[in-house]
């Protein structure tokens, strides 16, 4: 197995190009080390690692990303991911941010953004008086990661209470 890191497919001008049209409450940082953001802390680096401050600034990445072609890898909260140590080329999108992690109650719904934590998920529902979530509270990871995998524990799964 080689340790050797390959040369990044994003250059100076594209990354300038990041910063020059993204709010300043969006994180990029470039060869970021992934083994920081898994729970089993392997993996080399990212090409270019960004935690989008809001919905505007994740739709101006994801546009940027399509008009260079970039590959772009969705990181969730890292749990039980195996980052090679080569790290990832592209750009890795962290979904971080406090933006994306709201959990509103309305009615008998939860309303929540894929960063939320399923056991932040599960506490609110409990808080509220709603049942069907409480699998979550054991889940690590976040709403976003669970979905894509359809998670599950004790009988029950996300597509179950989607």
């Amino acid at each position: 197995m080689s340790n050797t890191v390959q040369q990044s497919i994003l250059s100076a001008p594209i990354i300038a190009d990041f910063k020059r049209k993204l709010s300043s409450g969006t994180v990029l940082r470039e060869n970021e080390l992934l083994s920081r953001r898994t729970t089993l802390r392997v993996g080399g680096p990212a090409d270019l690692l960004i935690e989008p401050g809001g919905e505007e600034d994740l739709a101006i990445v994801l546009e940027i990303c399509r008009e260079h072609q970039f590959p772009i890898f969705l990181l969730g909260r890292g749990s039980n991911l195996l980052v090679r140590d080569g790290g990832i080329r592209g750009v890795v999108i962290s979904l971080g941010n406090n933006a994306f992690s709201r959990i509103e109650i309305s009615g008998e719904r939860i309303l929540c953004g894929a960063g939320a934590r399923l056991r932040s998920v599960a506490f609110e529902a409990k808080k509220a008086s709603l049942t069907s979530v409480e699998f979550m509270e054991g889940i690590p990871g976040n709403i976003g990661g669970a979905l894509r995998m359809n998670a599950g524990a004790m009988g029950s799964s996300m597509f179950q209470v989607l």
